[in-house]
């Protein structure tokens, strides 16, 4: 099964790998901004952020990337001992784990193929 899609899991796993950030073991949900989550939606958002759902580190591992994966994990490590005093997480972080992620809709900007607004954190 594997041979059937080798093409398509080697793309994958480059994507996956340039959306990790080595300094932190940040897996960005996507490099790109102003593209709707889907058509004609508001949902037009900044994907340049570690939005933990999104991060799988296990897909990493099954591909052999252990180093992405151990980076994603103390990623994490991090956070949690960072600063989670009430015990909850974030859904998302900026890639050096900032917390405050503040949300401004960009007027100016009409987002791809004018599916705006554009709402960067």
């Amino acid at each position: 099964m594997f041979c059937l899609f080798q093409k398509d899991v080697i793309r994958s796993a480059i994507t996956l790998k340039m959306c990790s950030f080595e300094q932190s073991g940040a897996i960005l949900a996507a490099l790109t901004k102003s593209i709707p989550e889907a058509p004609n939606t508001p949902r037009t958002w900044d994907y340049r952020f570690c939005w933990l759902r999104d991060s799988f580190h296990r897909a990493l591992n099954s591909l052999g990337a252990k180093r992405s994966m151990e980076n994603y994990l103390r990623f994490i490590v991090n956070i949690v001992a960072g600063g989670v005093d009430d015990g909850d997480v974030q859904p998302l972080y900026g890639i050096r784990m900032q917390t405050d992620l503040p949300e401004t809709i960009i007027k100016s900007v009409p987002g791809y193929r004018s599916m705006g607004p554009v709402i960067r954190i």
